[in-house]
């Protein structure tokens, strides 16, 4: 089979995943956990002088990304060191929530 089709498997799972599914109510989305993180994070930042905050709001936005980024990354590589369906498995689920 082609490599590019293998490729296109975790996308493929995660969209049928998402039309039959969607969001479940029990699950709490990944975008409502980033919005308490930056609300809470203005709250505690944004005090001081305007280039202050302006560099503040800077890191807290670098961090932020860069967290996720970082996150997805560990829990793709644990779970493809434990098993390499497990790690298949995974990249359809960080497909499905969009974290990646």
């Amino acid at each position: 089979m082609d490599g590019r089709l293998i490729a296109l498997a975790p996308l493929a799972l995660g969209y049928a995943l998402d039309l039959s599914l969607g969001d479940p109510c029990w699950l709490p989305h990944p975008v409502v956990g980033f919005g308490h993180a930056i609300g809470a994070g203005e709250r505690w930042l944004n005090r001081g002088a305007a280039c202050v905050r302006f560099l503040m709001g800077s890191a807290l936005a670098l961090g932020l990304v860069a967290g996720v980024y970082f996150l997805t990354a560990w829990v793709l590589a644990v779970a493809t060191r434990w098993h390499a369906g497990a790690g298949e498995a995974s990249w359809v689920f960080m497909d499905e929530i969009e974290v990646y």
